[in-house]
């Protein structure tokens, strides 16, 4: 099967599950109720997820100012979605990782987990990986409501956002 960089994570004609078995892929976190139920740690995709490349030490002096790098490109998940690597020749990359202290991958879904190609890269580099968390507009709103609507609902909901830091 051929993978082409402008395929979508949501393909009209083949619906995306990520319980069902197929090209792995990185995806984020939509909803509250995925985040919740932890429904992405038993997802076929999610062992593709993981990084293998443990954080190496980074050679930089502590005493220079640090740089954070924020990825946003396309909303993100495009050419990076695919695990095991796409068919464009083009796709973004980065280059001078030796700049970088952390690599900050950002797209508009609720939970944005890095593709492990970023992770794995950056990595090998000494740079260390973080995904965000975003709200936005009244569908943001409503979130954050029932999110921080108790302490054990805070509580719940930070715990899930910190086990997506493990991967």
């Amino acid at each position: 099967m051929s993978v082409h960089s402008d395929d979508q994570i949501s393909d009209p004609i083949l619906p995306f599950d990520p319980s069902q078995p197929s090209i792995p892929i990185s995806y984020p976190i939509k909803t509250l109720e995925e985040l919740h139920s932890r429904s992405y740690f038993s997802s076929f995709h999610y062992p593709f997820n993981k990084s293998s490349v443990p954080l190496r030490p980074n050679s930089a002096s502590s005493q220079r100012p640090k740089i954070l790098v924020c990825h946003d490109m396309q909303g993100g998940y495009v050419d990076d979605k695919w695990v095991q690597g796409g068919d464009n020749p083009g796709a973004y990359a980065i280059w001078h990782w030796f700049l970088m202290d952390v690599f900050v991958y950002f797209s508009h879904y609720l939970v944005t987990l890095p593709p492990p190609c970023w992770t794995n890269a950056a990595h090998r580099h000494g740079v260390k990986v973080l995904g965000t968390f975003i709200t936005e507009g009244s569908d943001g709103y409503a979130i954050c409501q029932k999110m921080l609507s108790t302490k054990d609902s805070a509580h719940k909901y930070a715990e899930r956002l910190a086990e997506c830091c493990e991967m």
